[in-house]
């Protein structure tokens, strides 16, 4: 699919293997640290490693006004 910015599916594999290689390190070192996923409208559904540490998304939508949501 061809996003505004490029292939999104490349751009969600780039974010992917960089949370993977985050995933490797905490585990190395023995730490925990939360991370910020820019364009994460790019990651398909589901296809977010499982990540031990709180992590903030953020998407692109058409919303008006900023929104927030918890899980």
């Amino acid at each position: 699919t061809q996003g505004q910015h490029g292939d999104e599916g490349t751009a969600g594999h780039r974010i992917v293997a960089g949370l993977k290689i985050i995933k490797a390190l905490q585990e190395l070192y023995g730490v925990s640290a939360p991370i910020f996923v820019d364009n994460a409208e790019s990651i398909s559904d589901g296809n977010l490693p499982d990540m031990d540490c709180q992590m903030v998304c953020l998407y692109v939508s058409d919303d008006k006004e900023l929104r927030v949501e918890v899980e």
